[in-house]
């Protein structure tokens, strides 16, 4: 294993940067994608199956493949235990998280806990981070706002339904339209 800083990447849950603990990622994220929340049913004397779309995705694992070495036992102990520490302090709660391979787009994720550390000596190690997911992205440009005159157009940038929030200030007649 050969962790150096280089050109490695990181995330951050919330307020927690990977890069400051010495945690990188160690192979790029897979671009996975949520399942539909469906029901199959076999119905006997009918061909096929008759599949009930329940109008969602389900949520989705994201599991990154990091790894960290540092120049003594001491402080590779203490970076893991402080690493660990600080994604359990928000176990089992929704926080932003972003990638740099993906560094346009946030998720909605809930760290749930276990990191298996795979040591290759007393200084250096590889392990999983997985978190659970709501199924979307999130678009940052959805973060600034966008001024519209007379007249103006906004426009979703997705194949997906957006519902995005409006505000509206002015005097006189302002019509929005769908």
């Amino acid at each position: 294993m050969a962790i150096v800083t280089g050109n490695y990447k990181g995330f951050t849950f919330g307020d927690i940067s990977s890069k400051a603990y010495g945690v990188y990622i160690t192979q790029e994220a897979a671009y996975n994608a949520p399942e539909r929340d469906v029901e199959v049913f076999e119905i006997a004397g009918r061909n096929g199956a008759y599949i009930l779309d329940n109008g969602r995705f389900r949520n989705i694992t994201v599991t990154y493949k990091c790894g960290i070495a540092l120049d003594s036992e001491s402080d590779f102990a203490s970076a893991i235990r402080s690493f660990r520490n600080a994604l359990s302090s928000k176990a089992g709660k929704y926080v932003r998280l972003t990638d740099e391979y993906n560094p346009n787009e946030f998720r909605e994720a809930a760290f749930l806990g276990g990191i298996e550390v795979d040591m290759a000596d007393r200084r250096a190690g590889e392990f999983e981070v997985s978190f659970d997911c709501k199924p979307q992205r999130f678009l940052t440009s959805g973060e600034t706002a966008v001024a519209v005159t007379s007249g103006g157009t906004i426009t979703n940038p997705t194949l997906f339904e957006a519902k995005p929030l409006i505000e509206a200030e002015g005097y006189g007649n302002i019509f929005i339209n769908d």
